[in-house]
């Protein structure tokens, strides 16, 4: 499984951007939509992890999942990654450990749904 984040990058309200990162940031790629972000980054895995993506789309409102503290600390260390700034290890290690918030809070929420659909 290739856990794969997709958020809006710079965007105005005349233009949407958005990227896809693999969780580990080894593989990034960029579109006009979410879809075509995730098509990009899918063409770029190795051919044996295409079978199995896990997508996370970056929510931008808090939840109880995912606080807007961490959705606003997520997103400093994100645009300053993405503008070539070199981050500390602790901040690295930091952002990896939020993105895997993220991802958690995206699966408990799925979750949620699944199992209201269930009853």
């Amino acid at each position: 499984m290739t856990p794969v984040i997709i958020a809006k990058n710079d965007s105005t309200p005349e233009r949407v951007h958005y990227i896809a990162v693999t969780h580990h940031g080894a593989i990034r790629s960029e579109g006009t939509t979410a879809g075509e972000a995730l098509d990009a980054i899918t063409d770029q895995l190795p051919e044996a992890e295409r079978d199995f993506v896990f997508v996370v789309q970056q929510q931008t409102r808090p939840d109880a999942l995912f606080d807007e503290g961490q959705i606003a600390r997520l997103r400093d260390l994100t645009e300053r990654a993405n503008r070539g700034e070199n981050l500390s290890e602790d901040e690295v290690r930091e952002r990896f450990a939020l993105i895997e918030a993220e991802i958690t809070a995206s699966a408990k929420r799925s979750a949620a749904i699944f199992n209201a659909l269930q009853k």
